[in-house]
């Protein structure tokens, strides 16, 4: 599996337009104009959404819910054998808003001992795994 990566940064729309993903999903926080939703349409691959999230009063998206953690996301992660991550979940620097990250590194670290390839990128996620003692 490859993806685009530009200054530090993989853009979800760059890895549907770039990566060979049928048969395959992708896990991704918002999609609010729906122009992720249609190129998976025509790459035929699922994407799944949170299903709830907290969201401060400037639309700041703070952190996903439970519902979300549980289903769709570890479902997914738990059929995975490849995983790229490329962002937090919240703003998990406040200990209010870290449940989703943590939740989420918790599923990926166990998939990850079934022999998954997993690929932590990014700044914030790569924060995130050490503050919650996911590095190895």
């Amino acid at each position: 599996m490859a993806s685009t990566i530009s200054n530090d940064r993989v853009s979800n729309k760059l890895i549907i337009e770039d990566l060979d993903l049928k048969g395959k999903c992708v896990l991704i926080r918002v999609d609010f104009n729906g122009q992720i939703l249609d190129k998976a349409k025509t790459k035929r691959f699922e994407i799944y959404l949170q299903i709830d999230f907290f969201v401060a009063n400037d639309y700041l998206d703070l952190d996903i819910g439970q519902q979300s953690i549980e289903k769709p996301f570890c479902e997914a992660i738990k059929q995975a054998k490849t995983i790229i991550w490329n962002y937090s979940t919240g703003v998990f620097e406040h200990d209010q808003f870290a449940n989703g990250t943590k939740e989420i590194f918790t599923a990926v670290a166990e998939q990850t001992k079934q022999h998954t390839i997993t690929i932590i990128g990014g700044d914030d996620t790569a924060t995130a795994c050490n503050k919650f003692g996911f590095i190895d």
